[in-house]
């Protein structure tokens, strides 16, 4: 048995600062009886160089195999940090 996340995503970003701290977007995988994370299968974080003050990926199709987890209970968190908000 497979099981599969697929997903379509953009990330785009725009730093006011010279100084700015790095944003991240991550997919967990999450014990949801003790919120402990599991794994993270995706992860993004932004560059900080002050060449790249704005991006854009664009759209991007991602895939994570989930198939080591058929048969048990979790639950699936996109998480963001955005240190400057």
């Amino acid at each position: 048995d497979t099981a599969t996340l697929n997903w379509q995503q953009r990330i785009q970003w725009l730093f006011l600062t010279d100084n700015p701290s790095a944003k991240s977007f991550s997919l967990q995988i999450v014990d949801p009886a003790t919120n402990a994370v599991l794994e993270t299968p995706y992860a993004f974080t932004t560059p900080t160089e002050s060449a790249v003050l704005f991006g854009d990926t664009g759209w991007e199709a991602q895939s994570v195999d989930l198939s080591a987890y058929i048969g048990s209970t979790i639950r699936l968190a996109f998480h963001q940090v955005m240190p400057d908000a």
